[in-house]
């Protein structure tokens, strides 16, 4: 199941651990999905079929292993199929044992991510920016903006026209 030391621990991770707390981690595996088959004719459904198939099936067997010994130990986690990435909340010795897992590369601090701080609404949108953006104006967000909408926008969610497939896509081609 395990050998000796091979994963590394991240430098923050180790200090954050210290602490003798639960830290948030990710987990990053070694191995790479083999995307070989992808063939460049393919309509894009294809691809997007092909490629989250193959990311997917692959982060399955290739976490096999890592999400037995969570399950075994009652640890919550995420995992996420298409970079091939577990997330969870673990302590000192959970990550020291885990780093000696043979087919995980990376056990790194899941720091927080601040969200894009928040605009001065008291400004109008003008002097927020220099100029509207091509995107903005083609797809119209400076006409609902005038109508007085101020909300997020998101990024991961589906658009009117697109399925499951197409978002997935998107977001790895990003």
């Amino acid at each position: 199941m395990y050998q000796v030391a091979l994963a590394q621990i991240s430098p923050n991770l180790s200090a954050k651990l210290e602490t003798n707390q639960k830290v948030p981690v990710l987990i990053q595996f070694k191995e790479k999905a083999d995307l070989s088959q992808l063939n460049p004719a393919w309509s894009k459904v294809q691809k997007t079929n092909y490629l989250y198939s193959q990311l997917a099936s692959h982060a399955s067997s290739n976490q096999t292993e890592v999400i037995a010994y969570l399950k075994d130990n009652k640890i919550e986690f995420r995992s996420f199929n298409i970079v091939n990435v577990i997330q969870a909340e673990l302590n000192k010795i959970q990550v020291e044992t885990l780093s000696k897992f043979k087919n995980i590369a990376l056990i790194s601090y899941d720091s927080p991510t601040p969200a894009i701080s928040a605009q001065d609404q008291s400004l109008s949108l003008m002097q927020r920016g220099p100029a509207i953006t091509w995107g903005i104006q083609r797809v119209g967000a400076d006409k609902v903006w005038d109508l007085g909408y101020q909300g997020p926008v998101s990024y991961t969610h589906l658009r009117a026209h697109e399925t499951v497939l197409d978002l997935v896509c998107r977001l790895l081609l990003v």
